[in-house]
């Protein structure tokens, strides 16, 4: 077994490079992806024979190898991306989130080629991914494709984080809604004509009403107060 004092001459910076400049092998500096992948792994192991479950991406996992893989795409085009499969086992899930969240519809159209049944078939809700990131493009690609992968989370972070291009789409070409997260986030994000327009579009947003009225009690904003009350005794929602 390799001692720490060996392992950290190998991995220097100055001879890690002219090693893997002769060999096959990941760069020093995809090794924080490396993790992202083994991450990602642990989180798919227990629905690995349920291929048609669906689990909300790790945003944290790929915020953090965001500048690792921004690096790698700087140095390589598409055509290595299979061979940093082969060489990072698992890396094919880092690299579409990060695509997805990030807007790289050229990479996307790569792994949808790739692979028989193509985004299809990947155990995440890629619209919802997309519209987390504020990606509208990356969702009117996914629909030219028929790609259906979308649950209330995506108008949710598209509501919460005031992408009203994405709301509206969402609103008028899918069926999944929202759920009460969306009006107390966007209450929370002081986007009071969010508020409005979820009050107006999406009734069950409502369902989260009082959350919504004691955050907005606790952010000190009197305008939203006034109205979300006005809607609860209206309506008759309280």
């Amino acid at each position: 077994m390799m001692s720490i004092a060996a392992s950290r001459v190998v991995t220097s910076e100055h001879l890690f490079p002219m090693i893997t400049s002769f060999q096959m092998g990941l760069p020093v500096y995809m090794f924080p992806v490396r993790d992202a992948c083994r991450a990602i792994a642990s989180l798919l192991a227990p629905h690995q024979n349920r291929p048609t479950h669906r689990i909300a991406m790790p945003l944290d996992v790929i915020l953090a190898a965001h500048p690792f893989i921004s690096r790698w795409f700087s140095r390589h085009d598409l055509q290595h991306l299979d061979q940093l499969y082969i060489d990072m086992g698992g890396s094919h899930h880092v690299i579409l989130l990060h695509a997805t969240y990030f807007g790289m519809i050229p990479v996307l159209r790569h792994e949808h080629k790739r692979t028989r049944g193509g985004l299809h078939t990947c155990p995440w809700y890629l619209i919802d991914v997309a519209a987390e990131g504020g990606q509208f493009g990356v969702i009117q690609y996914l629909d030219s494709i028929d790609y259906t992968g979308c649950s209330k989370a995506a108008m949710d972070h598209a509501a919460i984080k005031n992408f009203p291009a994405i709301v509206n789409w969402l609103h008028k070409n899918r069926r999944d809604g929202c759920s009460d997260k969306a009006l107390t986030g966007a209450v929370a994000a002081r986007n009071k004509v969010m508020v409005q327009w979820l009050v107006n579009n999406r009734p069950e947003s409502l369902l989260g009403i009082d959350d919504a009225i004691m955050k907005a009690v606790e952010t000190q904003q009197d305008d939203i107060l006034d109205l979300l009350v006005d809607v609860s005794r209206t309506r008759g929602v309280l």
